[in-house]
């Protein structure tokens, strides 16, 4: 199979991914490409902050593909600057995941998360792939904006979100990554932190409904966290 043309290219990498084994792969990631691939131009940036990566994307101008190396966050952050641009003029997206969860890659049909393996990215195919959109306005300014975000695996409300911003500080203090930190913030959440969430809904022009729900998610993939 001939290796994939992936033209002028910028990697953005989280280099905090795996209790910092990504700054590695990243590197390494980059030297692989330049010897393998050597119709294309790359560019590797670190992500410096929470919100870079989305930053990044954004300004990712007169690149043909931009590969997004770590976990869930920084493909949604990249997505999420990718989706600002045109269309006619967006990078495509690639995805090399080295992160804690990782259920985007799953549902690319991804199932190496240890950053060694390569050599899919060079025989790898353009596909299209559904993003979703939220809108939200906020009612107390009166102006009728409304601000955009996009996710490109789920939207979820609830214990499960908790858990997951749960996993931020008990990484820091236990040093955990993967199924170990996850199980571990769902315990805390089920156990010391168990609660109900008040949300009022409505489905394809239903009348709303109020309720008390547990978790609420909408799925773009199969993979769930």
């Amino acid at each position: 199979m001939h290796a994939t043309d992936f033209g002028r290219t910028l990697i953005i990498a989280n280099p905090a991914a795996q209790s910092g084994a990504a700054h590695e792969v990243a590197e390494r990631l980059q030297r692989f490409l330049d010897m393998t691939a050597r119709t294309s131009q790359f560019d590797l940036v670190l992500t410096e902050r929470m919100g870079h990566a989305k930053e990044l994307a954004t300004q990712a101008q007169g690149y043909r593909t931009v590969i997004a190396l770590g976990g869930d966050g920084v493909i949604h952050e990249v997505v999420n600057g990718l989706m600002t641009q045109k269309e006619d003029a967006r990078p495509a997206l690639a995805v090399l995941p080295v992160g804690s969860g990782n259920d985007f890659a799953q549902t690319l049909g991804i199932d190496d998360f240890s950053g060694k393996d390569f050599g899919a990215l060079l025989t790898c195919e353009l596909q299209r792939q559904d993003i979703g959109r939220i809108r939200s306005w906020n009612p107390a300014n009166g102006s009728g904006e409304c601000s955009v975000e996009y996710y490109d695996q789920t939207l979820s409300i609830g214990i499960d979100a908790a858990i997951g911003l749960g996993t931020t500080e008990l990484r820091k203090k236990t040093g955990l990554t993967g199924a170990p930190l996850y199980t571990l913030s769902g315990l805390e959440q089920f156990g010391l932190r168990y609660r109900n969430y008040p949300m009022t809904a409505s489905f394809d022009g239903a009348p709303a409904e109020r309720v008390r729900a547990i978790i609420m998610a909408i799925q773009l993939g199969p993979t769930y966290g």
